[in-house]
């Protein structure tokens, strides 16, 4: 079948593809921690360089992202390989520049890193853009499994606050049940399951 042709899946509506992008943007580390930092950097100034931030770094990326996949209506892989040059001079030079940083931190006897940029910039000379889109979906299945971990937590939680079991007199108590909790395997482990499943 023509790879034109081919049917593809396609949001049903606009509004439902503005609740999933918000809820992938929003996730758990703006509700988990997004609080904490905020006290702990100076309140409102730490949401205004925040905002700035995703105004000047996050929106162009989410902009580009959507017009690659309106555009190609591929997967990150496949729009990454359908749109790259046969001959990228500045996928060389990135290259280049993470090969001699390799050689360079080897120099220094920074073994695992010198030879992981090693790797990495003989990865980009072989693939080169198609490597963007294969890190995307790297990055992820990343995000996803440490979210499924702390979602697990929260299950867990959830438990331990119907059956009468989060009271604590001090933070310090609070941090090491919290320790022996996540440091449970059989625990941990069986809130994550109950979540995946």
């Amino acid at each position: 079948m023509d790879k034109m042709n081919e049917q593809r899946e396609n949001w049903s509506s606009s509004l439902g593809f503005i609740w999933a992008a918000a809820g992938s943007a929003v996730g758990l580390g703006n509700i988990w921690k997004f609080p904490y930092v905020t006290g702990q950097n100076g309140g409102g100034a730490f949401v205004l360089v925040y905002l700035l931030c995703i105004a000047v770094i996050g929106l162009p990326i989410l902009l580009c992202e959507m017009a690659l996949g309106r555009n190609t209506r591929q997967s990150p892989v496949g729009a990454f390989k359908q749109l790259a040059p046969a001959q990228s001079h500045s996928a060389n030079l990135i290259a280049f520049m993470v090969s001699l940083g390799g050689i360079c931190m080897l120099a220094f006897k920074a073994w695992g890193w010198g030879i992981l940029a090693l790797i990495i910039g003989a990865l980009i000379l072989r693939f080169r853009w198609v490597l963007v889109g294969v890190m995307g979906v790297l990055a992820g299945f990343v995000i996803l499994s440490f979210y499924s971990v702390v979602a697990g937590w929260t299950i867990g939680y959830n438990f331990k606050d119907i059956s009468g079991n989060l009271m604590f007199a001090t933070v310090e108590e609070a941090k090491a049940r919290f320790g022996s909790f996540a440091g449970n395997p059989f625990y941990a482990i069986g809130c994550h399951l109950l979540l995946v499943s």
